[in-house]
């Protein structure tokens, strides 16, 4: 919706500036045609219509500033006071981030803003660049554009107001007046889109920028870099990481910060980012004046806001997080800005993967006695692999597991984390044909039990794929053991493939023989949308990066949706991983038609444990027969809110042009649809969830009835993608902890786990 409203009067200004130069021809005395901005529209006072009277900066506009200079500098105070307290709670939660030295500053910088405003010697450039800083300044502070323009509304009725005498007989002043506040408004919005296409444009040259860098090291100090010199509004970065002992160490910085490396207890100047690298949750601090510990540097410094940003690595890596320091305060509240500095954090872990190569800085650092050690164990089949579940939508039905290496010393298993950083290419083809051999006999002991229709995978390293021999030893091993090619799934890495046309052959040639392929950790790379193209994946994975912070993020879920719409349009089977909880289950089965893998489902379990599970797993399937083909009914607000977005969609992309999709009855009549009598039959009808039901019915009504109208479809539209952001936000306000999150009984997954 913001962005809507921006790009429509930025429209509307390129329109007027596309016209400068026709009303300069019209006017042979007129001024420099960039400061000419003549209002084309008839007024009702016939003197207006001359372009070089319209003009509100020209020599007739001047002199009716200069009578009103004086007035406007004895009222300034009480304009800007009027102003500030009648503005709309968010621009009245915006001042309350800032100390009480800032807020005395802030109003002795808005009482010159207006002066500058109405002053008789400002021509439309001056103008203009002082209104696009005004806006670059306020999209810095996450004002919201909406807000914006309710904010001349109120500058109008203070002006009007407390310049009443002046301008009662003066209707050309008023115009010149309202002219000038709309122009500002619009320069604002302008600033406000320089502002957002610096940003993108940021993440878009990223990989030009940084492509040379052959190290670690090297990569961070360029991201950082060009981060705190082309990013608007930040002053400095960090990337830090999360010690076994506990402590923060920082790896690099750049500008202006506040931690340091020396600090390796938790303390409230560093909880944040002790939060952000352990529980892998973005942390966003909008001010720093509640904090003495850091509000005192702060100030010294400049810096008045801050976040700290997990970097989405190998699952069993040290956790590292991304720290950005900004001069504004309320900085890091736009969720633009949010998304894109978690866009930021999810590249950088995209490229620190890449120039690593082998992928060596995933795992615990070795010493030379470890690397034997570990190579000997391998070498000595001590290979012990462990069985994930994946399940139908229903979260119970078993579709297939997948494998995952482990090695056991005596009575210790070693995880992937500790012992992979040991192996080189003859060692990872070595784990591949012991990890194979395991997996296809438990699964043939698990279709022997209950079915053929089980499945299994397993990852495919890129070294593997250049070992023709080791790829005839799978078939062989397959082949013995009499299971059928097709039940078996090998993951590739979205950016584990190096030479793409040998491994295009390779996979072609396996799938000859009935193996099935997938992508694995879709959207954690660069090129998923060409590889789904040229390797022709039977199924994709989405990234747990995506899925694990959604409870805290919900807005997260329209880009797992659009995933899952690709994979399902494409005709690909796809599988979620990260459900973690009750609440990500139930999100992402309110989205429907995918299979889920997780922890909680299950762990990835060693193999007598995991015959166990699904003996049990599959004694609670059949006392629920049909329940995989059952729609499922949410049992908590973040699932009610994932049917919507889903909802919404689906209606959003059937108008205007294919109505006929979907049923208006349902759609625009909130009485007839399934989702209100489930909500009342709960007893949720008094509910907030409820009232931002029907009023998304509502909105869909009056998008069907005004197009048929004849009214603007993008403007109908986007009233119903507005309902959808304030159910968002009814949830996120209702579910503050478990008991009001859950509001319905949620399936008892403990014999599951």
């Amino acid at each position: 919706m913001k962005e809507q409203i921006v790009q429509e009067l930025l429209i509307r200004i390129r329109e007027l500036e596309d016209n400068i130069l026709q009303i300069a021809a019209l006017v042979p005395d007129a001024q420099d045609p960039e400061n000419v901005l003549a209002v084309q529209e008839e007024t009702d006072k016939g003197s207006l219509t001359d372009p070089a009277l319209s003009d509100p900066y020209g020599s007739v506009a001047s002199d009716a500033f200069t009578r009103i200079h004086s007035a406007v500098r004895a009222n300034r105070r009480s304009i800007a006071s009027y102003f500030y307290a009648h503005l709309d709670n968010e621009g009245k939660a915006l001042l309350s981030l800032l100390s009480e030295p800032e807020l005395a500053h802030l109003h002795e910088r808005q009482m010159d803003y207006l002066e500058n405003l109405l002053s008789p010697k400002l021509t439309g450039q001056q103008h203009r660049e002082m209104a696009k800083a005004a806006g670059i300044r306020h999209d810095a502070v996450s004002l919201d554009p909406n807000s914006l323009v309710e904010s001349y509304k109120i500058y109008r009725e203070a002006l009007m107001r407390h310049l009443e005498s002046l301008l009662h007989k003066a209707p050309a002043l008023i115009k010149y007046i309202d002219d000038r506040l709309n122009y500002d408004m619009a320069w604002q919005l302008m600033g406000y889109a320089d502002a957002h296409e610096q940003r993108q444009g940021f993440l878009l040259d990223l990989g030009t920028r940084i492509q040379h860098s052959l190290n670690q090291s090297d990569l961070l100090s360029l991201i950082l870099s060009h981060l705190v010199e082309d990013v608007p509004g930040i002053t400095g970065a960090l990337v830090a990481a999360l010690t076994a002992e506990g402590h923060l160490v920082t790896k690099k910085t750049n500008g202006l910060v506040l931690h340091t490396d020396t600090e390796s207890s938790v303390n409230s100047g560093y909880d944040a980012l002790f939060r952000a690298a352990r529980n892998e949750h973005s942390i966003w601090i909008n001010t720093l004046v509640d904090d003495p510990i850091l509000d005192s540097l702060a100030s010294e410094r400049g810096i008045r806001s801050y976040a700290a940003l997990p970097i989405p690595l190998h699952a069993n890596s040290r956790e590292m997080i991304l720290v950005v320091y900004s001069k504004w305060p309320g900085y890091f509240l736009s969720r633009g800005k949010q998304f894109f500095f978690q866009s930021l954090a999810r590249e950088m872990g995209v490229q620190i993967e890449r120039v690593s190569g082998n992928h060596q800085h995933e795992f615990s650092p070795q010493t030379l006695y470890e690397r034997q050690f570990h190579r000997r164990l391998l070498e000595d089949r001590k290979v012990e692999m462990h069985f994930q579940p994946i399940t139908g939508p229903d979260g119970i039905t078993l579709k297939k597991f997948e494998s995952v290496a482990r090695l056991r010393d005596q009575d210790r298993i070693i995880s992937p984390y500790e012992f992979l950083g040991a192996f080189g290419s003859n060692q990872l083809v070595m784990l591949f044909e012991q990890g194979i051999e395991q997996m296809c006999s438990t699964l043939l002991e698990v279709q022997t039990r209950h079915g053929d229709h089980i499945g299994a995978s397993i990852n495919l390293p890129k070294e593997v794929l250049d070992q023709p021999g080791t790829l005839n030893y799978m078939h062989e091993v397959v082949q013995e053991t009499g299971l059928a090619p097709s039940s078996i799934t090998l993951e590739i890495l979205e950016f584990g493939i190096l030479d793409e046309q040998q491994a295009l052959e390779t996979i072609e040639g396996l799938r000859t023989h009935g193996y099935r392929f997938a992508m694995d950790d879709l959207g954690s790379g660069e090129s998923s949308l060409l590889r789904m193209k040229n390797l022709l994946f039977d199924e994709v994975k989405i990234d747990q990066g995506f899925v694990r912070p959604l409870v805290d993020q919900l807005q997260h879920l329209d880009y797992v949706d659009t995933l899952l719409r690709l994979a399902q349009n494409l005709k690909l089977d796809c599988v979620v991983e990260g459900i973690e909880d009750e609440v990500i289950l139930d999100i992402i089965q309110s989205l429907g038609g995918v299979q889920l893998q997780g922890y909680g489902i299950s762990r990835p379990l060693p193999r007598d444990r995991f015959l166990e599970w699904v003996a049990r797993n599959q004694d609670q399937a059949s006392c629920r027969p049909g329940v995989s083909s059952s729609i499922h009914i949410p049992a908590t607000l973040h699932g009610w809110y994932a049917r919507h977005l889903r909802r919404a969609r689906l209606i959003l992309d059937a108008f205007p042009n294919n109505p006929d999709l979907i049923n208006l009855e349902v759609a625009a009549h909130y009485e007839n649809c399934q989702m209100t009598h489930q909500l009342i039959q709960a007893g949720l009808d008094s509910h907030p969830i409820f009232h931002a039901h029907k009023n998304f019915h509502d909105a869909v009504n009056e998008m069907v009835e005004g197009i048929m109208r004849g009214k603007s479809a993008e403007t109908l539209k986007a009233r119903v993608s507005k309902r959808v952001d304030e159910l968002r936000k009814v949830v996120l306000e209702q579910s503050r902890d478990r008991e009001t999150t859950v509001i319905m009984p949620l399936p008892d997954m403990s014999e599951l786990l």
